[in-house]
């Protein structure tokens, strides 16, 4: 009985394994679900500047673990930027995985239409001194391990 167990936790580990790192081979395409469309647009680049009013976790509809979205206050109004995967932010020391409101950040991206409303697919965040790069100058997620 306990083999049986043992062996029902294995296969559902490694199975679980596989279906996260296929979703994020299929373009990094993350917060909104998994698919083989990439919703970063290389031709949509731009850069603003604006101070975070709200730091969020939001979950993946596919289980794939939270991700953190900052609303930022620009001279043009707010717009939520959503940078990728808590895990990878948290393991990047030029943050330390610690953004909070009142920050002052510069952010390129790709601005992007989600759910009818304009959004910013961060590529590169810089905090004073500190940058943090998250995507390359395709778009493709750094923590996505190069895979394409």
């Amino acid at each position: 009985m306990r083999r049986v167990i043992l062996f029902s936790s294995l296969s559902t580990v490694v199975l679980l394994l596989f279906l996260v790192t296929g979703a994020f081979a299929q373009g990094g395409r993350w917060g909104q679900g998994a698919s083989r469309t990439r919703i970063y647009d290389p031709s949509t680049v731009e850069t603003i500047t604006g101070k975070v009013t709200a730091v969020d976790t939001i979950s993946s509809p596919r289980g794939m673990g939270g991700g953190i979205r900052v609303t930022l206050q620009t001279k043009n109004g707010k717009i939520d930027v959503y940078l990728g995967p808590s895990w990878y932010l948290s393991q990047k020391s030029a943050f330390g995985g610690s953004l909070k409101t009142g920050d002052e950040l510069t952010v390129t991206g790709s601005k992007v239409s989600l759910r009818g409303t304009d959004v910013l697919i961060a590529a590169q965040v810089r905090r004073g001194s500190a940058t943090l790069q998250l995507r390359d100058k395709d778009g493709y997620p750094l923590w996505s391990g190069g895979r394409r």
